[in-house]
């Protein structure tokens, strides 16, 4: 009898550091190195790879070390516009393995976009949900991977509202373990930047708002605002949980 593998341990980081200008809301869209390191390593050569919420292809770039050129990338986004850019530079780069097609990836299945291939890996990077692990999970063969980047809840803590897309440590786990994975990098990641005053925070990284025009609709601006006029100086600007699995035997 085989001894079963040790199930990966909660790595958690948070990084402060001073605000510097030009930086701006869109940092919580990193992707974390140690994260790509531990899917890059879990990844065979010459492995097919799903990308699924792939927008201009970034994941199928991160990649192409493991797949190209032996391998193929699929990526599946709603939206025809980063597709279109993706396709374009696939061209340019000569990755005649990669293709990008439109589609649902919390609706349809995974084998329609498959055309009958079975992948290494299947990734969500910031475009994380039940649906997608479940699809996921029936799209691999027993021992792929599934890795996936979801927001965290301490995501924007300081406006008081966590996103509806955030997914905590606990609930993770379980929904890991009952569509049959077995964790093997388990990492939550947090960014925090320190601002001299308030209106350093509101006028420059904000740009008064206008760089977060959704929260003055939904509150989460005046929320803000409250926060540093009582005194905040820190703000969470990048949260993430970060998994790599493998799938186990039926």
């Amino acid at each position: 009898m085989g001894i079963p593998p040790i199930p990966a341990a909660w790595q958690r980081e948070t990084r402060v550091r001073a605000f510097s200008p030009g930086e701006d809301p869109g940092l919580h869209a990193g992707m974390g190195e140690a994260w790509l390191e531990a899917l890059r390593g879990a990844l065979p050569l010459g492995a097919g790879h799903l990308d699924v919420g792939c927008g201009r292809g970034r994941m199928a770039w991160a990649l192409a070390c493991r797949w190209f050129p032996s391998g193929w990338s699929t990526g599946v986004d709603r939206e025809e516009a980063p597709l279109a850019e993706a396709r374009g530079l696939a061209g340019r780069m000569g990755f005649q393995g990669a293709r990008f097609i439109r589609g649902d990836a919390e609706g349809e299945e995974y084998a329609a976009f498959l055309g009958g291939r079975a992948p290494g890996v299947v990734t969500a990077h910031l475009c994380m949900s039940p649906a997608i692990a479940e699809r996921a999970s029936r799209a691999l063969s027993p021992g792929g991977v599934f890795a996936f980047v979801a927001f965290h809840p301490d995501l924007w803590k300081e406006t008081g509202r966590a996103s509806r897309f955030a997914l905590r440590e606990e609930e993770t786990d379980h929904l890991l373990a009952s569509l049959g994975f077995t964790p093997l990098f388990q990492r939550v990641e947090r960014d925090v930047l320190r601002f001299r005053e308030p209106r350093e925070a509101v006028e420059q990284f904000f740009q008064g708002g206008r760089s977060v025009p959704r929260w003055r609709e939904d509150g989460r601006w005046d929320a803000l605002l409250a926060y540093l006029e009582g005194g905040g100086t820190t703000l969470t600007v990048r949260a993430q949980l970060q998994y790599v699995a493998r799938k186990g035997r039926p």
